[in-house]
């Protein structure tokens, strides 16, 4: 759970400082989408890699992200 308020909050980040109108409809679809607690399970992979790579998470450890997301 700490993992996805970190995300939450990476994408309010990213929301508030987003300075065109796509980037912006991009981090509201991510942050509505990060309300839901179990949003990593109900997701398949690629839009959860996705989701992470937007967020700015390391290539490298974008594996791991995911994992720890959908084992809690």
């Amino acid at each position: 759970m700490d993992q996805l308020n970190i995300l939450r909050e990476r994408a309010d980040e990213l929301l508030q400082n987003s300075n065109n109108e796509r980037d912006s409809k991009k981090y509201q679809i991510i942050r509505d989408f990060l309300k839901d607690d179990d949003c990593f399970l109900k997701t398949d992979i690629e839009h959860a890699y996705a989701i992470l790579r937007d967020l700015g998470a390391a290539e490298e450890r974008i594996r791991e992200y995911y994992s720890s997301l959908i084992a809690r």
